[in-house]
């Protein structure tokens, strides 16, 4: 029920997106702006907030732990959009695409405000701790997946040292920097004096309402029936966004105990496909941009729904 309260909450900020859109308050020109002040001011706020103001002090075992599976989990999130696009059928061109859309979910703008505001910052801090591998593994699998030339094959390979220098700028990012400082403040067990504690929160607490806005805008340009035509792409949505994550966490039921743990795989593996993916098709891989663009769209509609069901149907939250 706590997953289905925030997310009707959620929905309603993501109408009033749509309205803002159509007034023109939100429009093209300052959503860029706004995305850029959701992803590099408050959310990192958000991040270091959390960890600040967590009571939970997690074991050293037990954070490295927690850590283990995450990274695991994202080993199973890749094996799993390497066979989506065979089981599927889709084009040889569009196989790493497809793999993107799987494995990238949307863990800043929708798993970390969820999670923040229907469990706490206790909660929080454990995505805060995904959101470090997750990093690295944007700037390195989720790049290399996308690049692919139309053919299927890899692009021409830069140096290691130039390759090297691109991943240091690519993670030289405020979100990476703030889940840094937040780790680095909850092992030390250090507590920021209220002057400044205070502000981060207040920063931290823009996150969810702009976030479901600016996705609530993003979708009055949106023709429906560009999107609910696509068989193959409603077939995606029903196992990424449904089947996968209630198979996954069942089984992670049975060996996992800690409810904290549980709720963020259960949070990144229902999570609609990240706009980040779509940032990258631009980058890297034009040619797929629209396929990406329209499952960052469906995924994220269906989501007000599917999510709750997933927590529902596997009894977490």
């Amino acid at each position: 029920m706590v997953v289905l309260q925030q997310m009707i909450v959620f929905f309603v900020m993501m109408v009033l997106g749509v309205v803002l859109r159509r007034a023109r308050i939100v429009t093209e020109d300052n959503q860029r702006e706004l995305s850029s002040l959701v992803m590099n001011v408050a959310c990192p706020a958000l991040v270091i907030s959390g960890a600040a103001s967590a009571t939970e002090r997690i074991p050293p075992l037990d954070l490295a732990f927690c850590f283990g599976v995450f990274v695991a989990m994202l080993a199973f999130m890749a094996l799993i959009g390497s066979l989506l696009p065979l089981l599927l059928h889709y084009p040889k061109a569009e196989h790493g695409a497809v793999n993107l859309m799987f494995v990238e979910t949307n863990v800043s703008f929708i798993g970390l405000p969820l999670i923040s505001n229907a469990y706490g910052p206790d909660a929080a801090f454990y995505m805060v701790l995904f959101l470090i591998p997750a990093g690295f593994f944007l700037y390195s699998y989720a790049i290399a997946v996308i690049s692919k030339r139309a053919d299927g094959a890899p692009a021409p390979q830069q140096g290691f040292a130039r390759k090297a220098a691109a991943f240091a700028r690519q993670l030289a990012n405020p979100g990476m920097a703030a889940c840094v400082i937040a780790l680095a403040l909850y092992l030390g067990g250090v507590e920021l004096p209220y002057v400044l504690a205070e502000p981060v929160s207040m920063v931290g607490d823009l996150s969810a309402p702009l976030a479901m806005i600016l996705i609530g805008a993003s979708f009055a340009d949106i023709k429906p029936r560009e999107l609910f035509c696509d068989v193959r792409l409603n077939l995606f949505i029903l196992l990424k966004m449904l089947i996968i994550p209630i198979v996954a966490m069942l089984a992670l039921k049975q060996v996992i105990g800690n409810e904290y743990l549980l709720i963020t795989c259960m949070v990144n593996l229902s999570a609609p496909t990240v706009s980040m993916a779509a940032m990258l098709a631009l980058l890297y891989n034009k040619d797929r941009y629209l396929l990406i663009t329209r499952a960052v769209a469906l995924t994220t509609l269906v989501s007000v729904a599917t999510m709750p069901i997933v927590s529902l149907v596997c009894g977490i939250g």
